[in-house]
């Protein structure tokens, strides 16, 4: 017999016999005995459910919050990073010098307004001298140079707000080779980082990027082997201190604190309201996380070193449990590993709390409404007790539903929690306004979440495209010749070895000129090498406004030579254009005092012409040009040279 039949059968027998037991007993026995079961058990399985889901949305909030720590500092360290290659590729294909500092001043100036993370621009040559900008908008801009006439002084310059010098501010000594971001450059032989430190003029915590400059012994400029010397140190100042904002900012609970240490421990950046350095008798030194005022802060790293020996013995992301101050915190430690000498940890440490005070609002509220249940139980008998398991049923449905809902890619992000309806009864009203109240915050914390990763996802694209149209610029420019603006020579090669093979597939001739300014040395000698640097650049454009075809190719070969490369053209037809260009560099009328054949400029040019075979190198076409070259030159110069003129043909196949 069920218990409805029992209860039926049991009121139909009062009803007849006064004398019996009392209904209002038997009603309330056997429903008490179900109400506590069954709130028991529910309170129970909805306590479980409850654990569960705080220690799940405390991994999931933990680990992403550190991921987002993490895509921060890592965009701080890779644009230093890419400004430093990119500055060193530059330098290398001959786009960027370090020797004019006036071009360099302006460079690092419009660097410097890219980004803020990159404030500070300076480079020391291994000879002492040194310049610097400093883009500081909390203060004045500053141009700092130093060069052989100043030393041992630096002359430290006020900047406007276009970068250009407006007064000198004072002068100071210096040498940048002793200071230890060059040393450290210089012996690790690679980009590397400095040690953290505390700015001079500015109460923030700042680190050195440095790479070493080097430049070719000019022995053997295709041996990665030939040895190189060093040529300075290009070195980036980044400041830290918009760790510590980006930290403060985070939208995750008044109580969480997150802070990045390195393995030492000592602070690098962190939520709390305090400088991540401290003013003793022997200056400011930084402050370790087991010496921070922030208890929380403190208390943890005491709690890592305790459980774990130490920061150093981290070498993997962990989470963790524990007990601080008597109170329960999820800790996620997670290492920022990076591969030019970074080492540090980020740290997130959020209160249990934040996850269970509606959680136990809900088992309070639960407790009391089985003590109301009894009572109600014992008075109005079944109805009652079964509207009341009713509401609760309800609830704890409605909790295992937001429960679900927790663990969906879709919440926060437009999916509406579930809400529990208005209720009749006042407790159950409180009830399910704190379950309504806890829904809405769970969703607005899921939803700010979603915001911060996508802003970030669109930082790091912004960045990417700037990066790519910057490294294709970089490759345009590392073809061209930075003087005549015509190819150089690493492009002149990748060029006639394309072309070489392309026409040896065809069987079609391919002609060679090689022309070289009759005694530009004499004439540097004489006029200077500004003058001779605008010689060049005539003759090129002239040689450039000889050749008409867009297949051409004009270039300078190196020095005051240049080579022309025109391929489908036979040995008439490149004599022709050599005579062009002959006659083109004379209208220019160069005035020459020191030559020997013409009182103005003249070009000794070297003419050659071959079919490609597919088995031989267009090194061969080279050299043999260069021989008729080197023979018009040997006759008297001022003059066109054939390779059959010479008596040399091109050995081919």
């Amino acid at each position: 017999m069920s218990v409805r039949h029992w209860i039926t059968f049991l009121s139909k027998e009062q009803l007849s016999q006064e004398k019996r037991l009392s209904l209002r007993l038997i009603l309330s026995i056997p429903f008490l005995v179900q109400i506590v079961v069954a709130v028991s058990l529910t309170g129970y399985f909805s306590w479980l459910n409850g654990q569960k889901t705080v220690r799940n949305i405390a991994q999931r909030l933990s680990q992403e919050v550190a991921k987002n720590i993490e895509n921060q500092v890592s965009s701080y360290t890779e644009i230093s990073s890419q400004f430093l290659l990119t500055t060193q590729a530059a330098y290398e294909s001959g786009n960027l010098g370090f020797a004019d500092q006036e071009s360099l001043a302006r460079y690092f100036w419009k660097q410097t307004q890219v980004s803020e993370a990159i404030p500070f621009i300076y480079f020391g040559s291994a000879e002492g001298d040194y310049i610097g900008v400093w883009s500081n908008p909390e203060d004045v801009n500053t141009l700092q140079l130093q060069t052989q006439s100043t030393a041992p002084y630096r002359e430290i310059y006020r900047l406007d707000e276009q970068g250009q010098v407006a007064e000198l501010l004072r002068r100071e000594e210096y040498d940048p080779r002793m200071r230890p971001w060059y040393k450290a450059a210089e012996q690790a032989g690679k980009q590397t980082w400095s040690p953290i430190y505390v700015w001079a003029t500015s109460p923030r915590l700042g680190i050195d990027h440095a790479i070493p400059i080097y430049e070719k012994s000019g022995l053997d400029d295709t041996d990665e082997n030939s040895p190189d010397s060093l040529l300075g140190v290009l070195s980036v100042a980044v400041t830290l201190s918009d760790i510590s904002v980006f930290l403060q900012q985070a939208d995750v609970s008044y109580a969480t604190r997150l802070f990045v240490v390195e393995k030492s421990g000592a602070i690098v950046a962190s939520s709390a309201a305090e400088a991540p350095f401290i003013n003793t008798e022997m200056g400011e030194q930084r402050l370790l996380a087991t010496q921070s005022s922030d208890f929380l802060i403190r208390e943890t790293s005491r709690t890592l070193h305790n459980q774990l020996g130490s920061f150093a013995e981290v070498v993997a992301s962990q989470q963790h449990f524990w007990e601080i101050g008597e109170e329960d915190y999820f800790v996620q430690i997670v290492p920022f590993d990076e591969q030019i000498g970074l080492d540090w940890l980020i740290l997130v440490v959020i209160p249990r709390s934040d996850f269970t005070t509606y959680i136990q609002a809900n088992t309070y509220i639960t407790v009391l409404l089985c003590l109301v249940a009894l009572l109600i139980t014992l008075s109005i008998g079944f109805t009652i007790s079964q509207w009341i398991i009713t509401l609760i049923a309800r609830l704890s449905k409605a909790s295992q539903a937001i429960a679900e809902q927790a663990t969906s890619q879709d919440f926060g992000q437009g999916e509406q929690p579930i809400y529990m309806k208005s209720q009749s009864v006042r407790e159950l009203e409180i009830l399910a306004r704190t379950f309504n109240y806890m829904a809405a915050q769970l969703k607005q914390s899921f939803a700010q979440i979603a915001n911060v990763n996508a802003e970030l996802e669109e930082r790091v694209v912004t960045r990417t495209l700037e990066l790519e149209a910057a490294n294709r610029e970089l490759k345009r420019s590392a073809s061209i010749d930075g003087l005549t603006q015509i190819s150089n020579r690493r492009h002149f090669d990748e060029f006639f070895q394309q072309t070489w093979r392309s026409l040896a597939r065809e069987k079609l001739p391919v002609s060679l000129i090689l022309c070289d300014v009759d005694y530009f040395k004499l004439y540097n000698d004489t006029y200077g090498h500004q003058a001779g640097d605008d010689c060049l650049k005539k003759v090129a454009q002239a040689i450039q406004t000889s050749v008409q075809r867009p297949s051409d190719l004009v270039a300078r070969y190196g020095g005051e030579e240049f080579g022309v490369i025109l391929p489908q053209t036979d040995l008439a037809g490149a004599v022709h254009v050599a005579e062009k260009i002959r006659a083109k560099i004379g209208d220019l009328k160069i005035p020459h005092a020191a030559s020997a054949v013409s009182e103005f400029v003249t070009v000794s040019i070297g003419v050659g012409c071959a079919v490609p075979n597919p088995n031989s190198a267009f090194e061969i076409l080279v050299e043999s040009t260069d021989r008729v070259l080197y023979r018009a030159k040997a006759q008297g110069r001022d003059q066109i040279v054939r390779c059959a003129d010479a008596g040399v043909r091109p050995k081919l196949g």
